[in-house]
């Protein structure tokens, strides 16, 4: 019976009204709406961007120690579990 905005949406997570929702993020524990998505895009962005950082980081540091002349066996290894984790950021 009140009324509200248009495209203001309740969320049931939050137990709260917010203006232009466009959805509940559980990274931020909060509604991305009308005050905040801009925020909520700068956070997915340099996010982003940490993560292509330290895969260039990985990747070049990688092939430095592959090849080298005196490089181990386990180095391989070693070289190859630091490329899978970086990936899987």
């Amino acid at each position: 019976s009140e009324i509200k905005p248009i495209r203001t949406h309740h969320c049931s997570e939050c137990k709260k009204c917010t203006m232009r929702m466009d959805h509940h993020c559980p990274w931020i524990n909060n509604c991305v709406g009308f005050k905040n998505h801009k925020y909520f895009i700068n956070t997915l962005f340099y996010g982003t961007l940490a993560q292509l950082y330290s895969l260039g980081t990985m990747v070049y540091y990688m092939m430095e120690r592959i090849h080298q002349p005196d490089i181990r066996g386990w180095d391989y290894y070693y070289c190859f579990a630091m490329g899978v984790l970086s990936l899987s950021l």
